[in-house]
C-alpha cells in the first residue's frame, strides 16, 4: 500500500478502495485513535472510535469532497 512514515503516524493512500464507495481512502495510523478524536470530535463522521474485529480502533473524517481520512489506532478494552 503506498503511504508514509514519520515519527508516530504512518499515512496511507487507497485508490480507488473498493468496497467503501470511494473514490479514495486516506489512512492516518496513529498509536491513540481515542486522543486525536478528543482534538477532531467536531469534524468527525462516524462518532467516536470503535475496535474493529481486524484488530484496529478507527473513526474517521469526510473533506468537502467526499474522500475518507480513515484514522486507525491499536484497540482498547
Amino acid at each position: 500500500m503506498p503511504g508514509l512514515q514519520r515519527g508516530g503516524f504512518a499515512l496511507h493512500v487507497d485508490a480507488p478502495m473498493a468496497g467503501h464507495g470511494r473514490n479514495v481512502v486516506v489512512t492516518l495510523e496513529v498509536d491513540d485513535a481515542d486522543a486525536l478524536y478528543d482534538q477532531w470530535r467536531t469534524v468527525a463522521q462516524d462518532g467516536p472510535p470503535r475496535n474493529q474485529t481486524w484488530g484496529g480502533r478507527t473513526f474517521g473524517v469526510t473533506d468537502p469532497f467526499g474522500n475518507l481520512l480513515y484514522v486507525v489506532g491499536p484497540t482498547r478494552p
